[in-house]
């Protein structure tokens, strides 16, 4: 039996938090819609390995520079050392929720938009915050990203 590539992406039917009712080529992407990111960077926050390997993969075949933290707390030492243009954070994280990171990071007066995910919350209302639900559709999230860096 041949061990399973743990560097390749199984594709988002694998993934709990993407959704799988959508086909989508990870390798392959064509998005419509979707504008050439020009190596902006994203820092992605997340204590789901998988989301995080899965977000991180999706972002860089579209040719996003991508960092990653696995809670708030690593996000703002991440943040203080290299901010990035667009910060796609998980709501629900132990040590500092995707809401408290972006509470210090308006407290801190930062501008970086910031996504934010969520499988249980329905809506944000905050300035430079949109929401995004649990699973995802790929196609949204590229479409949120771009979106986000460019207003």
């Amino acid at each position: 039996m041949r061990d399973r590539d743990p560097n390749r992406l199984a594709g988002p039917a694998a993934h709990p938090g993407v959704d799988s009712r959508v086909n989508h080529n990870l390798f392959h992407p064509h998005h419509e819609g979707v504008h050439s990111p020009m190596s902006h960077t994203v820092l992605i926050v997340d204590d789901e390995p998988v989301i995080l390997d899965v977000l991180a993969q999706l972002l860089a075949l579209e040719g996003y520079e991508v960092r990653r933290a696995s809670n708030g707390r690593r996000a703002v030492d991440a943040i203080a050392s290299d901010p990035p243009d667009l910060v796609l954070s998980d709501m629900m994280m132990p040590e500092m929720s995707g809401m408290e990171l972006t509470n210090y990071l308006r407290n801190q007066g930062s501008h970086i938009p910031v996504i934010l995910m969520s499988a249980t919350y329905a809506d944000v209302r905050l300035p430079g915050v949109q929401f995004l639900s649990k699973p995802f559709d790929i196609d949204h999230v590229l479409q949120q990203v771009a979106r986000s860096i460019e207003s």
